[in-house]
């Protein structure tokens, strides 16, 4: 039991030191679904027992022991602020709202081989600005992006040993890209581009691992390939010329980056006081630029490309949970984390509306109400970036940054609601 805890506690302060050196973020959220999993400082891939293995980890459903049911409300609420028309001008979005759901499912069909499905949202980022002027044409529009993706994620697991089991989620999906910038020529603007893409793909795919259980301690781990999209739409053109808008044929290539997932959790006392953690490394550097290719003489491809260049990413979730147990079978769970995370986005070419080359600091509380079969759950999550850009590289002409303070604040609130028949 000594050793357990001395390997529990290794790993912890291994990871915690990783986190501190290396960089993160990119399209995924840190926290996502589940008040369990986001009051624990989110995204841990050894929690069993409950009907969110086909988003988290798809072999941890090998130990759920009943047919079980997930319904989550996650509301996400965040604000930019960047400079926006010239040096320090800063401007705030309005709050922007994303109601992300999961709906999931886990059905034990032997001891040995479990079946899952779940619907839910993923790849979220981007934020919007309202009342920007585009030059003495074009004024009161908007500039911002968002990009989402929803996931159709049938999953099965095997257990191949009592404390151990794989599993994996097989996805098709559909993503959206919507935008809205101003394109410049020479030194003003002279047009603003509303342009939205997307397509539907079964190419997802992700795989895990579980040792689970050995004297408390367990450790987990997940991969999702890379996977390169192709999404199809329009662009609506306002121009001198073109006043009302002209329609363009648009395509854009996407990938969602590879993703390796590494974490361990330990029980220091029975169904009772647990601890967590999970490491992430995101291959985020896959993500060059925003280059959508429009079908139009208007502009050049050179005018309505941007600079992205992501960096590798790595993420640290840190949480514990403290568990009372109550009478008539009732039970009380009080979760608490943390999330460390360095943004990937580039300092010398900031986008107004994604998350700025900074350190992202989140702290979560939660708790769930288990009654018979029934569990009621709710968590709350604060976190923040903030840098201020002193050295601005001139990038391509539809993205004009400068100098000034770029910040997202995130606060995030998780309802669900889960039924073990």
């Amino acid at each position: 039991m000594f050793m357990k805890r001395i390997a529990f506690l290794f790993i912890f302060v291994l990871l915690s030191f990783v986190s501190l050196q290396v960089k993160a973020g990119g399209l995924d959220l840190d926290l996502l679904y589940g008040s369990r999993y986001v009051s624990m400082g989110g995204n841990h891939v050894t929690i069993v027992d409950d009907a969110y293995g086909p988003f988290y980890n798809p072999a941890t459903m090998a130990y759920v022991k009943r047919p079980s049911l997930a319904f989550n409300s996650s509301t996400l609420m965040f604000g930019y602020e960047a400079p926006i028309g010239a040096d320090n001008q800063q401007r705030k979005t309005d709050i922007n709202y994303g109601p992300l759901f999961y709906m999931g499912a886990v059905y034990p069909w032997t001891d040995r081989i479990s079946f899952g499905f779940a619907v839910y949202p993923t790849a979220l980022q981007g934020g919007k600005y309202k009342n920007i002027n585009y030059g003495p044409n074009f004024l009161g529009k908007e500039y911002g992006n968002q990009l989402v993706r929803i996931e159709i994620a049938p999953a099965v697991s095997v257990k191949l040993h009592d404390h151990f089991s794989l599993g994996a989620t097989y996805k098709v999906a559909y993503t959206r890209y919507d935008k809205t910038i101003g394109v410049f020529a020479d030194a003003t603007y002279s047009a603003v581009l509303d342009s939205s893409v997307s397509t539907w793909d079964a190419q997802g795919l992700k795989v895990g691992a579980l040792v689970n259980d050995i004297g408390g301690l367990s450790f987990g781990v997940t991969y999702r390939p890379q996977l390169d999209l192709e999404l199809s739409g329009n662009t609506n053109i306002l121009s001198a010329a073109s006043p009302t808008g002209v329609d363009a044929r648009t395509t854009q290539k996407i990938s969602i980056p590879a993703q390796l997932q590494v974490g361990a959790s330990y029980e220091w006392i029975k169904d009772r006081f647990l601890s967590v953690v999970t490491y992430e490394y995101t291959e985020n550097s896959v993500i060059k630029e925003d280059a959508p290719v429009i079908d139009t003489n208007i502009f050049t491809a050179e005018q309505t490309k941007g600079p992205l260049n992501y960096k590798d990413g790595h993420t640290i979730h840190v949480g514990s949970e403290y568990t009372f147990q109550l009478a008539n079978q009732r039970k009380l769970r009080t979760g608490a984390g943390v999330v460390w995370d360095k943004t990937v986005t580039s300092k010398t070419t900031p986008n107004p509306a994604l998350a700025p080359s900074a350190d992202y600091y989140g702290a979560a509380l939660g708790g769930q109400y288990d009654i018979g079969k029934h569990i009621f759950g709710m968590a709350l999550n604060y976190g923040q970036y903030s840098h201020v850009s002193t050295d601005i590289e001139t990038p391509a002409l539809d993205l004009k940054v400068f100098k000034g303070k770029y910040a997202l604040r995130v606060f995030f609130a998780v309802l669900d609601y889960q039924f073990k028949f």
